[in-house]
């Protein structure tokens, strides 16, 4: 969970109601899938103006410092979304959504958006934390409070879907957004890797497969030419009265040779099948090839492009990782929507 003040709160609202126009620095963005992203929660107003609109309405008092949104990160790890139907996707989604709008109110959501243009579907949900009429976050999502919430979901929707609940007070650190992404994109890497390595692999054997078919087509060829060519010599030969060859003996061998030709052309063409079918597995394969040290390549400009950074601005970059460290250390507690068991995030 992450809390904002007034001023943080719209570059928030651009990055969660983004259309295919977004520009961010978020590079794992597919903006050709982001019309694909779900709203279940979809205000008129901007994010500030719903806030005002329902400070006005609760009649409370707010403070420069005072807390007007949390943000919620709600998901699950990316091997319980592999092979996921779209429909399954939203049905899980939605099952969160009403977990919260029961727990916190359906008035006091401020957005809630799944996006579906990224690595891993997840879901931002923006609450405003509303107690007893008047806004409270510290008492209304205190540690316990946030403890009980992770039993709650995983209890009411979790265990629904075959997720595990990590176990209570464990030491291991959720991750917030920026990290999470970052594990996401690393866990990516990975993949392209691996892939890389089997589709290189595949294709070396493809060549080979191909250079021993090849070979074959060939002495196919070179016996058919010859047979054809004894056929010919067969067929032309006269009988002589010095050695005399019975007409139906010939005719016989003739027959005989005809068919084994048949044969060798039949094995010719199924031969020439698999010749086609290997360049067509190779070019397939080729692509795959291609499109793997592409992506290859980017990741390694992403990580050249942060390593230049660190390079070039080294005490804005400590400073920057300081004060994140320490904003950490503060906050209470993270996302308890991140499952602590093998299927959170």
């Amino acid at each position: 969970m992450k809390k904002f003040q007034h001023d943080d709160i719209p570059p928030v609202e651009k990055e969660n109601e983004r259309d295919e126009t977004y520009q961010g620095t978020n590079s794992k963005i597919d903006s050709t899938r982001t019309r694909n992203n779900i709203h279940f929660v979809k205000r008129e107003q901007t994010y500030i103006g719903y806030i005002n609109e329902r400070i006005k309405e609760l009649g409370c008092r707010t403070k420069k410092d005072t807390v007007l949104m949390c943000s919620m990160l709600v998901g699950a790890s990316p091997e319980f979304f592999k092979g996921m139907l779209p429909e399954h996707i939203r049905e899980y989604y939605a099952m969160c959504y009403r977990f919260f709008a029961e727990r916190y109110g359906e008035e006091n959501i401020i957005s809630a958006v799944v996006h579906m243009d990224e690595t891993t579907p997840h879901m931002h949900l923006n609450l405003m934390p509303v107690l007893d009429g008047r806004l409270c976050c510290k008492r209304l999502l205190d540690r316990v409070a946030l403890r009980k919430l992770q039993t709650d979901i995983y209890e009411q929707v979790g265990k629904h879907w075959g997720l595990e609940r990590g176990k209570e007070g464990s030491k291991k650190k959720h991750l917030d957004v920026a990290e999470f992404k970052v594990k996401m994109a690393e866990e990516k890497a990975a993949e392209i890797t691996t892939a890389y390595s089997e589709t290189s692999s595949e294709l070396t054997k493809l060549k080979a497969e191909k250079r021993n078919t090849q070979t074959e087509v060939e002495s196919l060829t070179t016996q058919r030419e010859t047979l054809s060519q004894e056929i010919d010599e067969l067929t032309e030969v006269k009988i002589s009265a010095d050695e005399p060859i019975p007409l139906f003996g010939k005719d016989k061998l003739i027959t005989s040779l005809r068919v084994e030709n048949a044969q060798l052309r039949q094995q010719l063409s199924d031969k020439n099948s698999e010749v086609e079918r290997a360049h067509q597995d190779q070019a397939f394969m080729y692509k795959r090839l291609q499109s793997a040290e592409r992506t290859a390549e980017s990741c390694e400009r992403a990580r050249s492009e942060v390593t230049e950074i660190k390079a070039v601005l080294p005490k804005e970059y400590e400073e920057l990782l300081r004060r994140a460290r320490t904003t950490k250390a503060t906050t209470p507690h993270k996302s308890p929507t991140k499952f602590n068991g093998k299927d959170g995030k």
